[in-house]
C-alpha cells in the first residue's frame, strides 16, 4: 500500500480504517494496485464540489452539500 493511501486512511473515521486497510491489502494479494484518491473532505471542499456544474464551471460531480456527504465524516473512500 502506498504512502498516499496510508495518509488518507489515517484521517478516516476509526471504525472504517481497519476495513479499508484490509480491502487494499486483499487487492494487493490479487496483484491489483489501488490507491485512495478521496477520503476525508472538509466542508469547504465539499461545498466547492457541490458548486461545480451549478455556480462554478465544470460538470456536476456530487449532489451532496457540506455535511450531507460521508466524506465529511471520513466514512467513505474513492479508489
Amino acid at each position: 500500500m502506498d504512502q498516499i493511501s496510508q495518509n488518507k486512511i489515517a484521517k478516516l473515521h476509526p471504525k472504517i480504517r481497519f476495513k479499508v486497510t484490509q480491502a487494499l491489502l486483499n487487492l494487493e494479494k490479487r496483484n491489483v494496485t489501488a490507491r485512495i484518491v478521496q477520503g476525508l473532505r472538509t466542508w469547504a471542499e465539499q461545498d466547492a464540489l457541490y458548486a461545480q456544474g451549478r455556480t462554478a464551471p465544470g460538470k456536476i460531480v456530487t449532489n451532496a452539500k457540506a455535511g450531507q456527504s460521508y466524506h465529511n465524516y471520513g466514512r467513505i473512500v474513492l479508489l
